[in-house]
């Protein structure tokens, strides 16, 4: 976030950054305080459809922006380990916890057996594109702060999953919503929305926002990049389900969010296998 602040990607100032664990009993940092609404529907409930639009397009451009920082001049080079071969990196990564945490019983059949699909599947079919960008990891309505007067982003938070790598990681996880129901509880979905009464962009008209703000001509192989972000999100919630089970869960939910580890996992196989 401080090698971020003079960017146009809009982050709150540091403050501080302490080190010693004597202070507080572990390390910590200080940010400014800055004001905003946190909506964490991506259907904006409650907002009326010309500021859902506006909030839309000002998602895209702002992580637009993110694409387009240059990592050597803020001092982000190195920020990674490595920028080769990410998502090659990122599915084993994933892979391997999802392995670690299945072994806990519970979860589905179905959803063990897409998972094990996507396993095979995402390593054979990465596109041909090594671009490398700064990438938040957690690109989503929920961890923004937004303008209440003109629905623009006052700040982009959580940045705690970033690292080096691909551009389109950023927005096909931002995208996960329209490949969810609606309707099911705790599922932060747009399918079943009328998205054309909320004013709220359809997928493809969300990602020719992004693509006019960062210029690029469209995007290609969708269907693997969707996929892979919904991979990633059924690991990471498979890990939450096993910790559950173990009781070593922080949140009183986790239960029920691991669970979606199924729902998550058959979506992106249905989605690579045209179901």
């Amino acid at each position: 976030m401080e090698a971020l602040h003079p960017t146009a990607v809009p982050v709150p100032a540091m403050t501080l950054y302490c080190e010693d664990p004597r202070v507080i009993g572990t390390e910590f940092y200080l940010m400014d305080y800055v004001p905003g609404m946190l909506i964490e529907h991506p259907a904006l409930h409650g907002v009326s459809p010309a500021h859902c639009h506006t909030l839309y397009e000002n998602m895209a451009t702002t992580l637009a922006a993110l694409y387009k920082v240059d990592i050597n001049a803020v001092g982000l080079q190195d920020y990674a380990r490595s920028t080769a071969d990410y998502y090659a990196r990122q599915i084993k990564r994933w892979s391997e916890q999802y392995r670690q945490a299945s072994a806990v019983p519970g979860g589905g059949k179905e959803g063990a057996n897409a998972m094990h699909f996507l396993m095979e599947y995402l390593p054979n079919h990465i596109p041909a594109d090594d671009t490398t960008c700064l990438v938040h990891g957690d690109y989503r309505v929920g961890n923004l702060l937004i303008n209440e007067d003109d629905f623009t982003i006052a700040a982009v938070l959580d940045w705690e999953l970033s690292t080096l790598g691909h551009p389109l990681a950023d927005l096909a996880y931002c995208c996960i919503p329209y490949h969810l129901p609606s309707e099911q509880e705790g599922v932060k979905g747009l399918l079943g929305t009328d998205l054309k009464a909320r004013g709220i962009p359809s997928e493809a008209a969300f990602i020719d926002m992004y693509c006019r703000a960062c210029g690029r001509d469209g995007v290609e192989n969708w269907p693997f990049y969707v996929a892979f972000s919904l991979f990633r999100l059924a690991s990471i919630c498979q890990g939450v389900y096993a910790r559950a089970l173990q009781g070593n869960a922080s949140s009183a939910n986790a239960l029920a969010v691991g669970s979606r580890a199924a729902l998550l996992a058959i979506t992106a196989r249905n989605l690579l296998t045209k179901k």
